[in-house]
C-alpha cells in the first residue's frame, strides 16, 4: 500500500509540473504574440 502511495504521489507530482510547463509556454507564447503587435 505504501510503495502504490508513493508511486502515485509522484505520478501527480509529475502530471502537476508538466501542466504547469505547458502552461508557462502558453503564456510565453501569449506574451511573444502579444509583443509583435
Amino acid at each position: 500500500m505504501v510503495l502504490v502511495s508513493q508511486q502515485s504521489r509522484c505520478l501527480f507530482v509529475s502530471c502537476q509540473v508538466t501542466n504547469q510547463i505547458f502552461v508557462l509556454k502558453d503564456f510565453i507564447r501569449g506574451v511573444a504574440v502579444f509583443m509583435h503587435i
